[in-house]
């Protein structure tokens, strides 16, 4: 995993979210510098089966979303989760265990489903209202489609390129808050 260029709310490149598909890659212990901050929230993707904890990703540490497996990464660089704004999530399409990761299927949402965020007791409901493959460097994912309202992109890799070892696009889903109820 190379380092991705979007350090300190500059971005260049979007995060690199993925492995080889059905093959291991050995990854070497965590750094101390990569420390992920609990942030008490879950994502819920009902059409993709995903129930996954977020975790903040400092974004002066570009290679920290190696270490995600099977957690979903909030961009910290990006508005905090729930918050008026646009929020950037990142989880991997593939572990380093060669398995489907989180955000495998993403690329199958579509236009009217749900993306919820579960937090103190309630539950924010988003619905998708873009979904599209990007390239790597396509960094209007970060951009709330509107300035208007309450946003959640999220993004993962597509395509691995067997060739090259590297990803050739991106998957990224933006979806609007519609909804905010206490959780069952």
């Amino acid at each position: 995993m190379g380092k991705p260029s979007w350090t300190k709310g500059v971005v260049a490149q979007l995060p690199k979210t993925g492995f080889a598909p059905g093959r291991f890659t050995p990854l070497p212990p965590r750094p101390a510098r990569v420390a992920f901050a609990d942030t008490g929230l879950w994502l819920e993707i009902p059409r993709l089966g995903v129930m996954a904890p977020i975790v903040g990703v400092p974004t002066d540490t570009p290679d920290a979303v190696t270490w995600l497996y099977d957690q979903v990464g909030y961009l910290q660089s990006t508005t905090f989760p729930t918050w008026k704004g646009h929020t950037v999530l990142t989880a991997h399409n593939y572990l380093p265990t060669g398995a489907p990761g989180p955000f495998a299927a993403l690329n199958q949402l579509r236009w009217g489903d749900i993306v919820r965020i579960h937090f103190g007791g309630q539950v924010y409901e988003y619905e998708v209202r873009r979904a599209a493959v990007v390239a790597s460097d396509a960094v209007w994912v970060f951009k709330a489609p509107s300035s208007r309202g309450t946003w959640l992109t999220l993004i993962t890799c597509r395509n691995f390129d067997e060739r090259t070892g590297e990803y050739r696009f991106r998957v990224a889903v933006q979806a609007v808050l519609m909804r905010v109820y206490p959780a069952p």
